[in-house]
């Protein structure tokens, strides 16, 4: 009969130094993203880094014209995306579902550099490691340090960067679709305060409501 020890080597069989060590690394990366303060400051200052392209499909650059409504989105070159209008956005979204054109969002570092670790280089990657890096160890102890960066590097990668692209496209959605529905409400409130026009050759233009099954209708009737 097998012992409890020998039972639990069997279900649990030891790491090796290297998982081990790779396994810390995960856990101090995701811990490390799941402090709001901190997934918060890094929003903020990576959103003014981010930058928006758009190239047409083979479809799009036959069927966007000068006259289309969607031209205005057929070819955007590396505009900040805190410069873009929300209702662009919106127009975009809506083109590349139709497979008209490709929405491309990068970072700037991204634009001189295929290399995925140049965000190393950026100031605001710089500016975390001056945080979280202890600057008063010996010459030995700074191994800590490379160990933090490995730590860092594996948060901004596989856990920040990706939420980060996915809440992005989200909130610029909502705020297209909330700034549209606004534009349309003004408008509309500011027809119902206008007062009815006068023709020549027709009747006084009407404004018709009528309420049924809690549902409001709303036409312009000319008698």
């Amino acid at each position: 009969m097998k012992s409890n020890d020998e039972d639990i080597d069997l279900k649990y069989p030891l790491l090796s130094s290297t998982k081990r060590i790779n396994t810390i690394k995960e856990y101090l990366a995701y811990e490390l993203f799941c402090y709001p303060e901190l997934r918060k400051i890094l929003r903020d200052k990576y959103y003014k880094k981010l930058v928006i392209s758009t190239t047409p499909t083979k479809k799009g650059d036959q069927d966007i014209s000068l006259y289309s409504s969607y031209f205005p989105v057929k070819r955007i070159k590396e505009k900040p995306i805190s410069t873009l209008k929300r209702e662009a956005w919106i127009l975009a979204k809506e083109a590349e579902k139709l497979d008209l054109i490709k929405i491309d969002l990068k970072f700037e570092w991204e634009l001189s550099s295929t290399d995925s670790k140049n965000f190393e280089s950026d100031n605001v990657y710089l500016d975390l490691t001056k945080s979280y890096f202890d600057i008063n160890l010996n010459e030995s102890g700074n191994y800590w340090n490379i160990f933090r960066k490995l730590v860092l590097t594996i948060m901004l990668e596989n856990y920040f960067f990706p939420s980060f692209m996915k809440e992005i496209r989200e909130d610029l959605t909502k705020e297209g679709q909330r700034d549209i529905i606004n534009t349309c409400c003004n408008k509309f409130k500011s027809q119902l305060f206008k007062g009815p026009s006068m023709r020549i050759d027709r009747p006084v233009r009407i404004l018709s409501m009528v309420l049924q099954n809690e549902k409001l209708g709303v036409a312009f009737v000319d008698e």
